[in-house]
């Protein structure tokens, strides 16, 4: 007995040891505070009440709610506005995205004009144009073509995730909470 209360000692001071040194090797650092960027915030899910169900409201972006349009009890329509997320720092993107596109219109335009120079050149001789310069303009066309289009689309897109800020009510009810 002396031997098994012994070995059980054994066993225990090791794994008291073992758990001791993984508490203390652990990062114990804190956390940096974050500053709120509001005094006073409420973070919530809302739920409009509807003749057949209620129907679970809220949005696919995260963020903090910049205004409520209605209130509980409120009667709304299918498509009213309900609440706005704040998108500040989608918004401050849209200025650089049309200044890309107006860049990027221009430079369009530019490729083009010089591809109708070298056309209207080697209509007169083919012997004004070479092979290897009449490529290289066509593909500074095609390349100028493709950054307007894709300028284009990167707004577009912005302007289509903005849309993602708003929440509408999807049918018409009355508002819960």
């Amino acid at each position: 007995i002396l031997m098994l209360l012994s070995v059980v000692g054994i066993g225990i001071a090791f794994g008291v040891s073992f758990y001791a040194d993984m508490e203390q090797s652990g990062n114990n650092t804190p956390l940096p505070s974050i500053k709120l960027p509001y005094k006073n915030f409420i973070a919530a899910t809302g739920v409009v009440e509807a003749k057949s169900k209620n129907i679970y409201v809220g949005s696919v972006v995260n963020g903090i709610v910049k205004k409520v349009y209605v209130q509980s009890g409120d009667s709304i329509k299918k498509g009213e506005l309900l609440f706005e997320i704040d998108d500040t720092q989608k918004r401050i993107h849209i200025p650089v995205l049309q200044a890309q596109l107006g860049s990027s219109k221009a430079r369009l335009k530019s490729a083009k004009h010089q591809l109708e120079l070298l056309k209207n050149m080697k209509k007169l001789s083919s012997n004004m144009v070479t092979n290897e310069k009449y490529t290289k303009v066509v593909d500074n066309y095609n390349e100028a073509k493709t950054n307007y289009q894709l300028s284009k689309v990167k707004l577009e897109a912005l302007k289509s995730e903005l849309s993602l800020y708003k929440v509408y009510a999807p049918i018409n009810g009355r508002v819960l909470q």
